[in-house]
């Protein structure tokens, strides 16, 4: 889970974010600035920099020790292939960017059988 908020860091406000991917600064077309780390964008004032934000790493918890596991290859929507693998405690893992980026997809949901 993402989340944002300001600190009193001292002389200047720091703004946290959580998440499992290193934030990005990013001016959008319409002007607007925003934070990045994962699949959230929170918006911070003009102005603001790396330095600016505290980032907690939210890595995702690896499965269990000795909890087993299966590969499947799944066909995407568009044809491409995917690895998912499914691990006996209930967790997945998949090569889709989707999953990069949000720790689910339809890919592995429809291994689970949620789809």
């Amino acid at each position: 889970m993402m989340g944002c908020s300001q600190k009193n860091g001292g002389i200047k406000n720091m703004i946290e974010i959580e998440g499992r991917m290193n934030p990005a600064l990013i001016e959008s077309p319409n002007g607007g600035w925003y934070v990045v780390a994962g699949g959230a964008w929170i918006p911070v004032p003009e102005g603001t920099r790396l330095s600016d934000i505290n980032w907690v790493n939210n890595p995702q918890k690896s499965p269990a020790l000795g909890a087993s596991s299966y590969t499947k290859e799944v066909k995407g929507s568009k044809g491409d292939t995917y690895t998912v693998e499914v691990w006996s405690d209930g967790r997945t893992a998949c090569n889709c960017m989707g999953f990069l980026y949000r720790r689910k997809c339809k890919h592995a949901l429809a291994l689970k059988g949620k789809v």
